[in-house]
């Protein structure tokens, strides 16, 4: 069973907030220029049936060695073969929860350390949860180790919008934050006044009614920031005045960045204090949405209106749109880009730097899946990653063939087989 998409988006929203204490989430500088080339993609396979750990002995590369344990542990549901793993804990921890996930079988994540985590999150505990949520059985809260509790109550409390579950949880913060997305998901101000806390349940009170008057009775002000910023995006108000209450000035940005988005207004934009900030506002929220090049040219910063311009004309599939660019290296970036987005290969061969103009094959060889496109490419590295890429995307090994570094093609006949 899946959880209502809605609900989603409820729970990511609140889950950042660190229990409503004022979080912001800063938006990513758009890129500067086109990287080149690709970075090898993160792609999980399916070996097949023949394919036995003896041959992944036989890979030269140990990445790429440990990558074909992995494959088949998972594809054989058996955790021993992720003992074979002999790069990082973190390779081998991954292969221990793709085999428990694959088999369905929690007591798997037993062999991940407890101490084991990625971006700050317990890779112990993701692996018991991801099988929770396939299984949604709420029973299985029972059945796993007493520190992980916690975050399965959390779990069905939420995806069942339910407040009896949220009095489960031991710990009195992520209690108190469950009655909040339940009551967020109910539109129930009930689940608040189960909190104890006078501060957190007026936080509640004012994200769940939309109503700032209980923000302004919040002290401390990380928490009433987080309440107004709540209250302002609420899609019933999408309100910029309460922007202006909000004191931190991150945060204060992305209530206005997100009112933008949300109302396709670019004067709000003009409100962000941070020009990095305001840049994006205008790209992310507007110029992508909109397709509209004027709003590209309120970006101050040059390399960021480039590629605003690159990606419109991508976006849109007009040549004529790069014309606006003067530097020439940026211009036949964003040739490729358009190349890319229309697979057409004559727009490559209007590039004069050859490290764009591969870069530009190898992107429509991926997008068009024709390995043929390859070969036209002049720098072998640049070769190598095309052919690679396009036999990971077709999943055909024997266009691995024609790599000629040692390491990718063990990579590519790993992925691509």
């Amino acid at each position: 069973m899946n959880l209502n998409p809605s609900l989603i988006a409820i729970f990511m929203a609140v889950l950042c907030l660190s229990f409503l204490q004022g979080c912001t989430t800063t938006p990513t500088p758009a890129p500067t220029s086109s990287p080149k080339p690709s970075a090898v993609p993160s792609i999980t396979i399916t070996p097949s049936q023949s394919e036995t750990p003896s041959d992944c002995d036989k890979i030269q590369g140990k990445a790429d060695k440990d990558i074909c344990y992995s494959d088949i542990a998972e594809d054989r549901q058996d955790p021993a073969l992720c003992e074979k793993i002999q790069g990082t804990g973190l390779r081998k921890n991954d292969c221990y929860a793709r085999v428990a996930y694959k088999k369905q079988d929690p007591s798997i994540c037993e062999k991940i350390p407890d101490q084991a985590y990625v971006d700050s999150i317990s890779t112990k505990q993701e692996c018991y949860l991801h099988i929770i949520e396939e299984q949604y059985d709420l029973s299985l809260c029972d059945k796993i180790p007493r520190g992980i509790q916690d975050s399965c109550y959390h779990y069905f409390a939420i995806s069942k919008l339910d407040p009896l579950l949220c009095e489960k949880i031991q710990g009195q913060s992520s209690k108190d934050h469950c009655y909040i997305v339940v009551g967020l998901g109910k539109q129930d101000l009930s689940a608040c006044d189960k909190i104890q806390d006078q501060e957190v349940k007026n936080r509640c009170y004012g994200i769940v009614a939309r109503d700032s008057s209980f923000c302004d009775k919040i002290q401390e002000q990380p928490g009433k920031d987080g309440c107004y910023y709540y209250v302002a995006i609420a899609k019933q108000k999408q309100d910029p005045s309460l922007c202006e209450k909000i004191q931190d000035q991150d945060e204060r940005d992305n209530c206005y960045a997100t009112i933008a988005g949300g109302k396709q207004d670019p004067a709000l934009c003009e409100k962000i204090q941070d020009q990095s900030d305001e840049n994006f506002c205008y790209y992310s929220t507007m110029a992508m949405v909109k397709q509209d090049l004027s709003i590209c040219d309120k970006i101050q910063d040059q390399e960021g209106k480039v590629y605003c311009y690159s990606a419109v004309a991508a976006a849109k599939q007009d040549l004529s749109i790069c014309g606006k660019i003067q530097n020439p290296s940026y211009k036949e970036e964003c040739y490729s880009d358009v190349a890319k987005a229309k697979q057409d290969l004559s727009i490559c061969d209007k590039i004069q730097d050859q490290g764009t103009k591969d870069t530009c094959y190898s992107d429509v060889a991926q997008a068009k899946q024709d390995p043929s496109i390859c070969d036209k490419i002049q720098y072998q590295m640049y070769k190598d990653y095309c052919y690679h890429d396009v036999a990971i995307a077709k999943q055909d090994p024997l266009i691995c063939d024609k790599i000629q570094d040692r390491e990718k093609k063990d990579s590519c006949y790993a992925r691509a087989s």
